[in-house]
């Protein structure tokens, strides 16, 4: 069926336009069907107010794939503050964000901004307490400086250090501190054994064993107020020094160990071996400078220890003890 003819237009200019024909609902031609339904509010409508605050309440409306954008304007109060962290975030992005250092009159605000960069790309956390130190099993916990680790984690925050730098620092500095405490302890044991060996030398050379040249120092010790437990009594200086007023002070009988034939005939010949050894070849041994004729006071004189002959005498009978039990050699 052929459209009816559209109605003359009127030559009057102030005429209102011809109204348009009304479909009709089971009209399917050109411009037929219902007429379009309203559509929603758009979800944004009034988040800025005529005063140019934010109504921030109309993120809850928001589509879920943009919504955690409201996190970010919820600290705007207005459109000039979201403006202006706009501008100097795409400042800092113009300069490839991190990748660059801050202007020397970079703000404050550009500064926490750039902050939070990089601390979102390490994935440094937001507070302090976020870091965490894994401490080495071996470390008691009696010696661990937690001190120390929670003031670095404060400095690893402000200057937005990762996790991971984080651990590796720490454990880096305790390694250090432990090699430092290992090698003072060993500075330290390596000065007293110098110091036990020359308390040793000096007790040989002034005819004594050590145990012996031990009680006379301690003794004096009681005597001029030094402990027996003092570490002024591990000092070879101060141990001559007591072991000298010990011996001036009537206790020189102490100088000579047992040399009786009963002590003597208590030895096996293994045992009469070495202590016959330790007379010949052990400098630390009290016989050995009586044996080997050493002048105590001046070793450089060929002048005969005061107990060579003692010694000697001693040596000769552990040597028969030694080989007691050996075959004796005879002549072809």
């Amino acid at each position: 069926m052929p459209d009816a003819p559209s109605a003359p237009a009127s030559l009057d200019p102030n005429a209102p336009p011809p109204a348009s024909p009304t479909p009709d609902s089971g009209n399917t031609g050109p411009g037929a069907g219902p007429p379009p339904s309203p559509t929603s509010e758009y979800w944004g409508k009034g988040i800025l107010k005529e005063d140019g605050s934010f109504d921030h309440t109309r993120w809850d409306k928001a589509p879920d794939d943009i919504k955690d954008v409201a996190k970010d304007f919820s600290k705007f109060k207005n459109w000039d503050e979201a403006a202006k962290a706009w501008k100097g975030k795409n400042e800092l992005l113009g300069r490839k964000g991190i990748a660059e250092p801050l202007p020397p009159n970079a703000t404050p605000e550009q500064r926490a901004e750039h902050l939070a960069l990089v601390r979102k790309a390490l994935g440094a956390p937001d507070k302090p307490e976020g870091y965490t130190f894994e401490w080495p099993k071996e470390i008691p916990e009696a010696m661990r400086d937690v001190k120390s680790v929670t003031e670095f984690a404060k400095i690893a925050h402000e200057e937005g250090i990762s996790p991971a730098a984080f651990q590796k620092a720490v454990s880096l500095e305790i390694a250090r501190q432990s090699e430092a405490a290992k090698a003072n302890e060993a500075s330290i044991k390596a000065m007293w054994d110098g110091q036990d060996k020359l308390i040793r030398e000096f007790a040989a050379k002034e005819g004594m064993d050590f145990g012996a040249a031990k009680t006379l120092a301690e003794k004096a010790g009681m005597k001029w107020g030094v402990d027996k437990d003092s570490p002024l009594m591990q000092n070879a200086t101060v141990f001559a020094l007591l072991t000298r007023l010990g011996k001036a002070g009537g206790e020189a009988g102490l100088i000579k160990g047992d040399t009786t034939d009963d002590n003597l005939a208590a030895h096996t010949p293994e045992t009469a071996q070495k202590a016959l050894d330790k007379i010949r070849d052990d400098k630390t041994n009290a016989d050995w400078f009586a044996y080997w004729n050493r002048d105590p006071e001046n070793p450089s004189k060929e002048k005969a220890h005061p107990r060579h002959d003692e010694v000697v005498a001693k040596a000769k009978k552990l040597s028969a003890l030694a080989n007691a039990n050996r075959p004796m050699r005879t002549g072809r």
